[in-house]
Parts: C-alpha cells; sequence; structure tokens
C-alpha cells in the first residue's frame, strides 16, 4: 500500500565531499542542513552573520563579505541600552559600540577568509518573499531586533529583485571560484504570521525565482525541501507542537534525500561510520561508576583511534574532549 507520495529529486552532477568548502545561507532550515554538515565534519561555513530569511539581505551578506566590507559605527542603530545592526543576529549586540562593532568585523574577516580561500559549494535556504525597510532609507534590512515597528515598512518582493540581486552575487562568488555549484531550496516552514494565504504567494515566488535560477544555469540546482514537507511528510506529526516546524524526524528524511543526492559513495560512508561513533558517545549508563561503562569509555577510546586514523584529515578534537569530559565525571 503506498501512502506517501513521494517527490522525485532530479538528477544531479554534484558530488559533495569532504574536500569541498561549503557556504551555507538563509533560513533557519539552513541551519538545519548546515548542522548536519558541520556534524559529519565538512568544511561548512553557516550563517556568519546569523540566520537570514529573505533573498536581499542574503545578497548583502555575499557582498559584505566577498567585498571584505567592515561595519563602522555610523552603521549601528541605537537599540534601547544597545547597539545592533539591520544586517546581522542579535548575538552580535553589545552595550559598547565599539564592541558590537568589533564583533561584527572580526566575523566579516573570517568570513572572508574562508570563502576566498575554498568555496565549491553555496546552499541557499530562501525563508520568505516579505521583506521590511528602514523608513527612510529604503534598505531591506534583516533582523528589526524589536525596535519599534514605525520604523520600517513591510513590502512584498518582485521577482525581478530576487533575480537581479541573487543573480549578482553568485556571479560575484564565481569571479574567485569560476566552477562555484549552487543548491537553491525553499524552507519548508511556513511564515504563518503573514496568514496562510499570503506565506503562499511568498512561498510561490521564491519557488518560481528558483527554477528561473536554475534554468538559466546548468551549475544552480533546486532542492524541493518545501515541496517534500508540505506534500510528501504532509502529516502533522512531521510538525513540532507550534504545527509550523518540522520535528526532527521530518528534518532527518529530508537530510538523507538530501545526502542521497549530493553527497559522494565516499563522504556518505564516512557520515555512516561517525553517526554509529557519535551515537556511541551519547551512550548513558545506569551508573557511571560501572565497569561495563568504563569498558564502553575504552571502546569509545579505540573506535576514536581507529576513525582518526583512516580520516587523518577530519579533526575530531570535539569528540576527544566530550570523551575526556565523560571519563572525568564517571
Amino acid at each position: 500500500m503506498k501512502l506517501t507520495t513521494p517527490v522525485k529529486i532530479p538528477s544531479t552532477s554534484v558530488e559533495l565531499d569532504h574536500k569541498f568548502g561549503v557556504l551555507n545561507l538563509g533560513s533557519c532550515f539552513a541551519e538545519n542542513i548546515g548542522n548536519k554538515l558541520k556534524k559529519a565534519k565538512f568544511s561548512c561555513l553557516l550563517n556568519p552573520f546569523g540566520i537570514v530569511y529573505n533573498p536581499i539581505s542574503i545578497s548583502h551578506i555575499i557582498h559584505r563579505i566577498f567585498n571584505r566590507k567592515l561595519v563602522s559605527q555610523n552603521e549601528l542603530l541605537s537599540c534601547q541600552d544597545y547597539f545592533c545592526h539591520p544586517l546581522f543576529h542579535s548575538s552580535f549586540n553589545a552595550i559598547d559600540a565599539k564592541v558590537t562593532e568589533g564583533k561584527m568585523n572580526d566575523k566579516i574577516k573570517s568570513s572572508n577568509d574562508f570563502i576566498l580561500t575554498s568555496l565549491d559549494l553555496l546552499i541557499i535556504s530562501f525563508g520568505t518573499a516579505f521583506v521590511w525597510k528602514l523608513e527612510g532609507a529604503d534598505k531591506v534590512v534583516n533582523n528589526c531586533h524589536k525596535l519599534p515597528g514605525s520604523m520600517f515598512t513591510k513590502h512584498l518582493l518582485e521577482m525581478s529583485d530576487i533575480l537581479q540581486n541573487m543573480g549578482d552575487s553568485i556571479e560575484l562568488l564565481r569571479e574567485k571560484h569560476p566552477s562555484l555549484r549552487v543548491i537553491l531550496t525553499v524552507s519548508p516552514v511556513r511564515h504563518t504570521k503573514e496568514g496562510l494565504i499570503n506565506n503562499q504567494r511568498s512561498k510561490s515566488l521564491l519557488i518560481q525565482s528558483c527554477h528561473h535560477l536554475a534554468d538559466a544555469d546548468e551549475k544552480i540546482e533546486y532542492f524541493p525541501s518545501y515541496e517534500m514537507m508540505v506534500d510528501e511528510l504532509r502529516d502533522y506529526r512531521f510538525y513540532e507542537n507550534d504545527l509550523i516546524h518540522p520535528t526532527p524526524t521530518a528534518i532527518d528524511l529530508i537530510w538523507k534525500r538530501f545526502k542521497d543526492s549530493y553527497v559522494s559513495n565516499e563522504s556518505r560512508e564516512i557520515i555512516d561510520q561517525l553517526g554509529k561513533f557519535h551515537k556511541m558517545l551519547e551512550h548513558r549508563p545506569f551508573l557511571k561508576e560501572s565497569e561495563g561503562f568504563a569498558n564502553h569509555l575504552h571502546q569509545c577510546s579505540i573506535k576514536l583511534e581507529q576513525l582518526k586514523s583512516i580520516y587523518p584529515k577530519l579533526s575530531f578534537d570535539k569528540e576527544e574532549k566530550h570523551l575526556y569530559w565523560l571519563r572525568d565525571n564517571s
């Protein structure tokens, strides 16, 4: 009996492996996939300025990083008793303007170093085509930082704006990396605050823009994460209690389809080996003081040394630190 309507993923020539440098930008779904890639030890720069939802802000971030355009204090906004920037996440905010500026510029410099050194794949997850503009400046913001709503006006982007900005951004990156491959997707998280009708208007515009870009460039591909969530996984058991965000199970299922489509056989084997080892580290004993758990930690150490020997170019610093912590706390 057929219980779902599977989404067919178009054939691809992308073979993502652990030699790739990956820039992953976009919505919270970009965070989900990006964190999977990082846990699998891919060289991945994930949302260096924080989560970003709209195509214009994504374009601004790419240009700012590529051109190493540092933040000046006159760009900062006074947000209650701290300073913020409309392109950056609130985690960069600080009471001292110089501290805010410094944190942002450090991130710009390190991100610039990353994308100029090694960039083979750009993954973008668009969240919404609705944008907020700073009143009087006609400037799209990425983060309103809970400033008064009177400071902003809301707009629905035109497709021409999306195509122009994203096309320019991809071409800019290809000045340094001519063979850059791009995977575009639309976040399956519905923006219900806009209303379901407006959410559909927004998502439709983003999907159509992705296909326009992919149809015009053989190095750009579309991954149907939105279609998988709303069609293949349309049961509410695949949604969190807010009925909006995908559950870990749904994320794992979409990640599996992504991995099977784009990741090379060799790197999939690495992911499987790492997954088994991480499960070993996640084991929680009934008694930490038991001989059985001590033996388990010993087996973890042996497995870690084996992985380091098989994959000498991968870093296992986090796993080593976690293993030390388990030993010290048992």
